[in-house]
């Protein structure tokens, strides 16, 4: 794929899509460089885990980008301001503990599972977009000696 073919209010100088473009397409687990092709392989649990070597669509290589923790750090700090507000918003109508854990695991679980992937998309294309795919920006790969 061309950049010539992507629409060029979303094409940085570059070449590349702009930050926040790449971030939507990662935040709809879609690759941060053309937005057809998918993100992860496989379904279910495996989703959580592995980006895919290469776009299908667009062929950028995609399986050298590292999200490590941060994608579970934002995950849990927004599930647990929705869990927070509900727990809270349930604890005045003095309902016993096993009903309030009841509906609380299996809501804390259901929101992780479907934040997880998206978060993990858009931090991806994040560092997708900057260049820090490994871990070290691209200008400082070209400054390191040899």
């Amino acid at each position: 794929m061309k950049s010539s073919d992507i629409a060029p209010s979303v094409i940085a100088p570059s070449g590349r899509p702009k930050m926040l473009t790449a971030m939507g397409r990662g935040l709809l687990r879609r690759c941060p460089n053309c937005g057809r092709g998918h993100l992860y392989k496989g379904s279910g649990l495996k989703r959580f885990i592995r980006i895919i070597d290469h776009c299908a669509v667009c062929h950028e290589q995609l399986g050298h980008i590292r999200a490590d923790d941060i994608p579970a750090y934002f995950t849990v700090f927004i599930a647990g301001h929705f869990m927070l507000s509900g727990l809270l918003s349930v604890a005045n109508r003095q309902y016993p503990e096993w009903a309030q854990l009841t509906v609380a695991i299996p809501l804390a679980v259901l929101l992780i599972y479907v934040l997880l992937p998206s978060i993990k998309g858009a931090v991806a294309a994040r560092l997708w977009a900057l260049g820090m795919a490994t871990g070290v920006l691209e200008s400082e790969k070209a400054l390191a000696p040899d």
